[in-house]
């Protein structure tokens, strides 16, 4: 029986090419649905941990040229038969037997509604959807604050944007509210352009005021006052769609899928404008090409409708109000009361209505759980009775997911049922240690690993699934678990800037209140082109001194930003700041950072005298230096933020 991996995304075919490279007289079987298969390829190495990846999109003749005993099967698994071992082909009705198995099925978009003008992009066939809708589009939703979403605002310069995101800055996938403040300002650019030459008046698109004043642009740090309430917390979830998904699409896939050449000449030459909608999310849509009689609100069941039931009254009153007199002139009755110059329109939590051609779903993705999956899960509907053999046992076994639906696998990759092991976005690593309570006030010390949690990126994928087919050869002792799951080391590029993520930057795994206040903190930089600034931040004592939820007066002094303590240094890092919070206990996370404006954006996360994350952004070429500071946890308290200074030579002390 054959080894064989079901997935032909970058989990499934780094699984298995380590498979192949293991065991190079055994023939390993790559099962997938697409026509193509992912290939990703280290680009350049930045240090021992981070590699800037490619993924290179090959048809089975072409990859099989290079890896000649794994043999491709294109098909669609039906079905997994565990107590036979065999794996069930839908299309060619046929079964293949498996010694080890291991699942690589990946994850498709979680689109906020099952609507033809609601596109999400995860493949190539999505991509060419998209462009095929932007032949005649001018208008575009696009919903979501992750990387896509971020490529997409920024790229679709052709287009009029609508850009709906649940938080209050942008990129919050990522990054911090400081870092979207410097990452950002060619989008805040682009958004004024849109209150200068955009549309003076009208609903969003549409010739009528808009109920709710639309938002143009978040103020930098030093601008704004007191954030306002967010309308929603929860993202919608949306029936998955019932097409095969292929593979993802992998870094600078605008560049790659020729995006821009396949929309027309003159549609390339227009410039659009940007409006962005913070702290919102989309309640409903409406479709205007439908007769009057069916041409009615849809309403998406967020989670906030449930806990404030008075808010999805208040929008179906206002968003009936606003078709009645559309609904009287397309029907003849007279009133001049407007009409539909859009065919499809969205409505906001907060009351905004925008018409669109097409709106661009980028709100995360969900386990791509084909129905052979859904089987594995619902196997143990009776218990098996005590003298049952253990063949009967291994039948009744189901196969355990999170609560998201995607398969929880151990600190070996191995899933819940005996000889299947589960790799890249479809699993989530739970190692046995995680699942013990973490105290944020002992740092990274509870966690294990301390340095590495998982977030679902390429360069995961590649790693898991290199670490399965050792796991499942069970080789991995030879190689080490830390060559693997050590350090979290992500690198990327937005809008043209190396962004490097190590470690646990915002403070992932040290508790919910600790990251949330983490990546609120926002450092009162000055901008100017010609200085550095280097500032220590340490977040309230409330949230990090005690190891306790903060009373209601700390998260008001939150709020307010006042229960921050900052030490500002220019340019020798000397003078103390005075502070609110000045009196209040050491806390025991501290955020230090960097900026040179529109060049450099440097964040250590340091907990007790030792970095456990940083973020960087710009060739700042420090990204071995806090590689191994974080691995090796050597104690910086000495040198404190003048660890910054860039008049120190760090490779000198640390390298």
């Amino acid at each position: 029986m054959s080894k064989v991996v079901i997935g032909g995304g970058i989990s499934g075919v780094c699984c298995a090419q380590e498979l192949a490279r293991l065991n190079p007289s055994e023939e390993i079987i790559l099962i997938t649905a697409a026509e193509t298969l992912l290939e990703a390829k280290s680009v350049f190495a930045w240090s021992k941990y981070l590699e800037e990846i490619d993924i290179f999109e090959k048809t089975a003749d072409q990859f099989i040229l290079s890896n000649p005993n794994i043999r491709i099967i294109q098909d669609i698994v039906d079905d997994i038969v565990t107590v036979a071992k065999q794996v069930h082909l839908k299309n060619s009705n046929t079964f293949i037997s498996y010694s080890r198995l291991c699942i690589c099925t990946g994850v498709r978009p979680k689109l906020i509604a099952d609507h033809e003008r609601i596109v999400g992009i995860r493949d190539l066939f999505s991509v060419h959807t998209l462009v095929h809708k932007m032949q005649t589009a001018r208008t575009v939703v696009v919903v979501g604050n992750g990387g896509i979403a971020l490529e997409l605002a920024h790229e679709l310069k052709f287009m009029d944007v609508h850009w709906v995101v649940r938080e209050n800055y942008i990129g919050a996938a990522f990054f911090d509210e400081s870092a979207s403040d410097f990452i950002m300002p060619q989008l805040r650019r682009r958004a004024k352009d849109h209150m200068d030459n955009g549309p003076s008046s009208g609903e969003a698109g549409d010739g009528r005021a808009p109920s709710v004043p639309l938002t143009a642009g978040r103020p930098s740090p030093m601008e704004k006052s007191a954030p306002s309430s967010a309308a929603a917390t929860a993202t919608a979830t949306a029936t998955a769609a019932t097409t095969v998904a292929g593979c993802g699409l992998g870094p600078a896939w605008l560049t790659k899928t020729k995006f821009h050449d396949q929309l027309p000449e003159e549609l390339r030459h227009r410039r659009g404008y940007l409006q962005m909608h913070f702290e919102s999310e989309v309640a409903g849509y409406l479709d205007s090409t439908h007769p009057p009689e069916q041409c009615q609100w849809q309403w998406i069941d967020l989670d906030v409708f449930h806990t404030d039931p008075h808010l999805q009254a208040t929008l179906q009153q206002q968003a009936t109000a606003w078709l009645l007199p559309r609904h009287e002139t397309a029907s003849g009755g007279g009133g001049g009361g407007g009409t539909f110059s859009h065919p499809f329109y969205i409505i906001t939590t907060q009351g905004e209505i925008v018409g669109c051609d097409v709106v661009i779903s980028a709100t995360g993705v969900q386990a791509n759980h084909a129905s052979f999956l859904d089987h594995l899960t619902q196997q143990q509907q009776q218990p098996p009775s005590s003298d049952a053999p253990a063949a009967a046992a291994a039948a009744t076994a189901a196969l355990s997911l999170d609560k998201d639906g995607f398969i929880l696998v151990n600190e070996r990759m191995e899933s819940s049922l005996p000889g299947i092991f589960a790799a890249g976005d479809c699993c989530t690593y739970r190692p046995a240690s995680l699942r013990e309570t973490h105290n944020h006030l002992n740092g990274v010390a509870g966690l294990s690993p301390p340095h590495f949690f998982q977030m679902r990126l390429w360069t995961q994928a590649r790693i898991m699934g290199t670490y399965a087919a050792q796991c499942l050869c069970e080789v991995e002792g030879d190689y080490g678990i830390d060559q693997h799951l050590e350090l979290f080391a992500h690198v990327t590029r937005f809008f043209g800037l190396k962004v490097v993520l190590l470690g646990r930057y915002n403070a992932q795994g040290l508790g919910m209140e600790v990251e949330r206040i983490a990546k609120r903190t926002v450092l009162q930089l000055p901008m100017q082109d010609d200085c550095d600034t280097t500032t220590k931040t340490g977040t309230p004592a409330t949230a990090t001194a005690t190891g306790e939820p903060p009373s209601d007066e700390g998260d008001a002094s939150d709020e307010q930003d006042h229960h921050h303590s900052h030490v500002t240094k220019r340019p020798k890092l000397h003078e103390t700041a005075p502070s609110a919070a000045s009196s209040a206990p050491s806390s025991s996370l501290e955020i230090w950072s960097r900026v040179t404006p529109h060049k450099q954006f440097i964040k250590l996360m340091v907990c007790r005298g030792r970095i456990i994350g940083a973020l960087l952004i710009g060739d700042t070429e420090m990204e071995e230096v806090f590689e191994n500071l974080i691995l090796n946890q050597l104690d910086v308290t000495s040198l404190g933020p003048d660890l910054l200074d860039p008049d120190h030579d760090l490779t000198d002390y640390f390298d």
